[in-house]
């Protein structure tokens, strides 16, 4: 799965909740650097991975869910357009 948009027509392989900790992370430092646009595609992409793998039937949805939905915490400008 990637991080720009999902993993449209390839196999699915374990997303663990420690990648999007991660993912997560490296979030943040967009944010911090101002690159809100970066910043958001890496939400979105973060948040599509994860929605992949919990309807591909994950063994730890909630897990995943939880590290992803960490991403809301990080304050910067969110905008479609």
């Amino acid at each position: 799965m990637s991080g720009k948009g999902g993993s449209k027509g390839k196999k699915a392989r374990r997303l663990g909740a420690l990648e999007i900790r991660a993912r997560v992370e490296v979030l943040g430092h967009m944010a911090h650097a101002k690159d809100h646009e970066a910043a958001h595609a890496q939400e979105d992409g973060i948040f599509v991975d994860v929605l992949e793998a919990i309807a591909a039937g994950h063994p730890y949805p909630a897990a995943l869910a939880r590290e992803a939905l960490k991403a809301r915490e990080i304050s910067f400008n969110r905008w479609a357009g």
